[in-house]
């Protein structure tokens, strides 16, 4: 179970049955620390995003290392951990799986 849907659980568990958030993290599987956790958004997230997907769309193969060296012109200023989060959006590839091939007969 993701941490997000702990952290309903946790919530519901301890109003439900009234007991402490202390007591319903712990009988949940929860740590404290991440159910106090608050998540934080940049203002400008949604304008990176928007960045990255165009690149990724243009360049589908390149990795997040790759976008973020195509991305340093003045002004855009990508994160690398943000690139790397969005893995997967707006056309990109990402690489193939390569198959190992197979020993000969008899040789393990």
């Amino acid at each position: 179970m993701s941490p997000a849907r702990r952290r309903k659980a946790v919530s519901s568990a301890a109003i439900s049955y009234t007991i402490s958030e202390r007591h319903a993290c712990r009988v949940i599987g929860q740590y404290r620390t991440s159910q106090r956790y608050k998540i934080t958004k940049f203002p400008d997230e949604d304008a990176l995003t928007a960045k990255i997907i165009e690149f990724a769309s243009i360049y589908g193969r390149y990795g997040y290392r790759r976008i973020t060296a195509l991305s340093t012109e003045p002004g855009v200023g990508l994160i690398l951990s943000t690139i790397k989060g969005l893995r997967g959006y707006g056309g990109s590839k990402g690489s193939r799986c390569r198959r190992n091939k197979r020993s000969a007969a008899g040789y393990g």
